[in-house]
């Protein structure tokens, strides 16, 4: 079963047919695929953990390439801008695989890091591209994806949120509408159909 992370599915979701067609096969082509933002991921958790940037400055310069390296550190001076005082930040070891309803495929959600705001844990997954660039509806569905996948998890109390690190913004269930759940599942059934034509 193919298997996409949050911000992959949401970064097709945003894309044109054309383009769509063309990022599946080129993921369905690839061998594993890379993850380019590893080092700001791992960056925000030694942060965390040290309370302190030395550990994640060294793991923000390992990357050989300048523009990975360079991509990374901005999103990390992102999240410490934001987040980086906040002194309930903790990092978040949960993960899931969820299969959408219907859906022939699986969303892994990663959330990196949470916040404990009015006695009410803040859970958050980050965005880190710069295109396509993020709407309030699909930030949105990627809460409402976070949501479902965590319903009857230990995280079912937290509240969900998406952190668009390139653009400053955040995105909670409270930008969930009607119209949500209608174009997720019109992006499953378009996104299940392709994969089958093309495996």
């Amino acid at each position: 079963m193919e298997q996409f992370s949050l911000a992959s599915f949401i970064k097709i979701c945003l894309m044109d047919t054309g383009s769509r067609i063309s990022e599946l096969r080129k993921k369905l082509e690839s061998q594993g695929g890379y993850d380019y933002y590893n080092s700001f991921s791992r960056s925000v958790v030694a942060y965390i953990e040290d309370g302190n940037r030395d550990r994640a400055n060294e793991i923000l310069a390992e990357p050989r390439n300048d523009h990975e390296r360079s991509k990374n550190t901005r999103c990390f001076e992102a999240f410490v801008a934001k987040f980086g005082t906040t002194r309930s930040l903790a990092a978040v070891a949960e993960k899931k695989s969820w299969q959408p309803p219907n859906a022939n495929f699986s969303i892994n959600i990663s959330p990196l890091f949470e916040i404990e705001k009015a006695g009410t844990r803040q859970v958050f997954a980050t965005w880190a591209l710069q295109k396509p660039e993020l709407s309030q509806k699909y930030g949105a569905v990627a809460c409402y994806i976070m949501r479902q996948a965590f319903s009857g998890h230990s995280l079912a109390n937290a509240g969900f949120y998406f952190y668009d690190l390139t653009g400053g913004k955040i995105y909670s269930e409270r930008q969930i509408s009607n119209s949500t759940s209608r174009m997720f599942a019109s992006d499953i059934r378009w996104l299940s159909y392709e994969l089958t034509e093309m495996l």
